[in-house]
């Protein structure tokens, strides 16, 4: 008899194990029920000069975690650099009706001493697999970046209708486990 309790003990806390980290816990991660947005692999980074507004356009395509499927996006540099270098959402802006009015910045691995020939000195050092890129005007580095890397809506309201289930799921499995606990070791 006490073999085949032992068994049992093993097997119902294999079968338990998933779980052991608990339901509410998982529920409550910040990627449970959220998308994560990302840089497309290439990310096909360019990035416009525009005289009226004194700013960078990046333009990049991005994915998401769920799909397969890449959009193209556009932000503004100079508002959206902290928000990207802190893991957020930029504030994205429309796609350009067209891109004449603007100049496009050269792209390099490594700066380079004298710089490229373009607008006001301006071009991008980057690799085409890296989502960091740094703007250069000559020799002087204006700003270092990062390409967003987001999560997306965290759907709050659905983890607060799921948290009650979840707490009964948790302690339904640890008031299993105290009960193999002492169905193991007490007699018949």
């Amino acid at each position: 008899m006490s073999i085949r309790r032992n068994l049992l003990f093993v097997v119902l806390l294999v079968v338990q194990a998933p779980m052991w980290t608990g339901c509410t816990a998982l529920l409550w991660e910040r990627s449970t029920f959220s998308t994560y947005y990302h840089a497309a692999n290439p990310a096909n980074l360019q990035v416009y000069y525009s005289d009226e507004r004194k700013d960078l356009l990046v333009q990049y395509d991005e994915a998401r975690n769920k799909e397969k499927t890449v959009c193209t996006r556009y932000y503004w540099l100079q508002p959206n650099v902290k928000l990207t270098q802190q893991g957020r959402k930029p504030n994205f802006a429309q796609p350009p009706v067209s891109l004449d009015d603007m100049q496009l910045l050269p792209q390099t691995p490594i700066a380079f001493n004298p710089a490229p020939p373009s607008l006001k000195g301006l071009y991008l050092v980057c690799r085409p697999d890296d989502i960091r890129f740094e703007v250069y005007s000559g020799t002087n580095q204006l700003k270092s970046c990062i390409l967003p890397d987001y999560d997306g809506e965290q759907k709050t309201a659905l983890k607060v209708l799921l948290t009650p289930p979840a707490v009964i799921v948790d302690a339904t499995v640890i008031g299993a486990a105290i009960y193999l606990v002492f169905y193991v070791n007490t007699g018949d």
